[in-house]
């Protein structure tokens, strides 16, 4: 069962609004579903420095270093959130929101913000958020992250658009986590969280929480297509990712490109030179590639970038007939480093073609051709109109 059409059959949801006192507990029963409102934080458990409450007294304000947590049984996990987050140019200062084995990660790249959805593979999503002078999107973002375990996969719905990624854990426990980057706070219109612990039974006749969508929405689109890598996967925590990321940067900096994959590759959970480990391990570089640009090492992040272009062109010969998809993946981000980092539009064009015969339902790619194309178009007709000037 898909995750999207799983959010309407969960059976317990938790929704955090902030009222003037944070340490007042207020539970109110809602619906004969069992449905719970929990109107302050006492159910939630803090690191770092205190949440406070902005003065409309409807945002959580978190403040920057600040970790929000909670637990729930295994089952299905759905995030729905609502907020303009920052976007960090280094790797602690990312805020970031996880569920259960996914993390969702705010990364800026260039100008624009973009979004790493890291489950057993990181994928990095074609959206371009734009971004306010203040580094937070221009705009309140209102996305809902889903986690099945019983399809081993987490969903991203943004925009009218969804994204999957493969994630597999066995754990009895699964944490929602919301962490502020180091250095900026968080502030949080909107956290509503929804579960259905594995044992219940499903209920399709109830309705969904705010966001959530009726049961016959189909999924967008689809940005990964690995099955699950086989073997327990070692838990590793966002912490743990962060510095592994923070390493590999300074490593790339120094020219040092064969540690740079060796730090990422320790992170990451396919075995070596499967197409697996090609794809997360092209993920990992392209995040690379674009924070050096930015800071101006123009050398390093072009070798990087070219670095990045061999382990995807491997990952499709490593592609299997049953992976399609993570092929498909592979060529959608060739022709994203193409457009947005070689400024090659037409390679862009091609990669993206292939993508999609490869690989029909990437979504995604679909999106990222239509926009190339609609830039290409309006650069034409600036360019035409300049000339019968």
């Amino acid at each position: 069962m898909h995750a999207f059409s799983c959010l309407n059959s969960l059976k317990r949801t938790w929704r955090f609004r902030v009222l003037t006192v944070l340490g007042a507990a207020a539970v109110t029963a809602l619906t004969a579903q069992d449905r719970v409102s929990v109107t302050t934080l006492s159910s939630w458990s803090a690191t770092g420095p205190a949440p406070s409450v902005a003065q409309d007294q409807n945002t959580i304000i978190l403040p920057a270093g600040a970790q929000l947590a909670r637990t729930f049984p295994s089952g299905l996990l759905a995030v729905h959130l609502i907020s303009r987050p920052f976007f960090g140019d280094a790797a602690d200062n990312w805020p970031a929101l996880e569920v259960g084995p996914t993390s969702l990660a705010f990364v800026r790249i260039d100008a624009t913000g973009g979004m790493v959805l890291l489950g057993d593979k990181a994928v990095s999503l074609p959206s371009a958020i734009d971004l306010g002078n203040d580094g937070r999107s221009l705009k309140p973002l209102d996305l809902t992250l889903n986690f099945d375990p019983a399809a081993n996969a987490t969903t991203l719905i943004l925009g009218g658009a969804s994204y999957k990624v493969t994630s597999t854990t066995s754990a009895a426990q699964l944490q929602v986590a919301i962490s502020a980057g180091s250095g900026v706070d968080w502030p949080l219109s909107l956290v509503e969280v929804s579960s259905k612990p594995s044992s219940a039974e499903s209920d399709s006749s109830s309705s969904p929480p705010n966001g959530g969508g009726s049961s016959a929405d189909p999924a967008l689109g689809s940005a990964t297509g690995l099955p699950p890598p086989s073997g327990s996967l070692t838990p590793i925590d966002a912490a743990a990712r962060r510095q592994a990321f923070a390493d590999a940067v300074s490593s790339a900096a120094a020219g040092d490109l064969a540690k740079t994959e060796t730090t990422l590759a320790e992170i990451g959970h396919y075995p070596a030179n499967t197409s697996g480990w090609e794809l997360e391990l092209a993920s990992g570089l392209v995040q690379i590639a674009f924070r050096l640009r930015e800071e101006g090492s123009l050398a390093s992040s072009a070798k990087v970038a070219q670095l990045v272009l061999q382990h995807l062109d491997r990952c499709v010969q490593l592609a299997s007939i049953a992976e399609t998809d993570a092929a498909g993946s592979a060529l959608e981000l060739a022709g994203l480093m193409k457009d947005r980092f070689f400024g090659d539009l037409e390679s862009a064009e091609r990669l993206y073609q292939r993508a999609l015969i490869i690989s029909p339902g990437q979504m995604s790619a679909r999106s990222a051709l239509d926009q190339l194309l609609a830039s290409r178009a309006f650069e034409q007709k600036k360019l035409q109109a300049w000339s019968q000037k």
